[in-house]
């Protein structure tokens, strides 16, 4: 397994963890997980279904091999929560971001960089 796919799988791996067990978003004064979010009768279908649309994105990272699969899945996955947190923040007044989906967001970034630079790297060898 060369570094790129190293780096890109502990991302999708520390993206999961973030969204599902960290606090994901505030409101109120209530701090809700990924889970809490998912299994809370109150929330709307289109947030749960974006919010697992980026957790499913972080999951096929493990199951791709080349570079730009890899930093398209990451780009699905930040665009999934940023899509679930405007649909949230517009039904409702003092939605705030915590650090899991800040976290997230950026193991995201990195698994997207990361891969930006293999392909980078694989141009330039093959045009040795």
């Amino acid at each position: 397994m060369n570094n790129y796919k190293l780096i890109s799988n502990i991302g999708a791996a520390m993206a999961i963890f973030c969204i599902l067990f960290l606090p994901f978003v505030g409101c109120g004064g209530q701090n809700l997980t990924g889970i809490d979010v998912i299994k809370h009768s109150g929330i709307g279908t289109e947030i749960k279904f974006f919010v697992v649309a980026s957790i499913i994105s972080a999951g096929i990272v493990f199951a791709l091999k080349k570079h730009i699969q890899l930093a398209v899945s990451a780009i699905a996955g930040i665009v999934s929560l940023l899509i679930a947190y405007l649909i949230a923040q517009s039904k409702m007044e003092g939605l705030e971001l915590k650090f899991g989906a800040f976290l997230a967001l950026i193991a995201y970034a990195v698994i997207a960089v990361t891969n930006f630079l293999g392909i980078s790297e694989q141009n330039r060898n093959t045009n040795k």
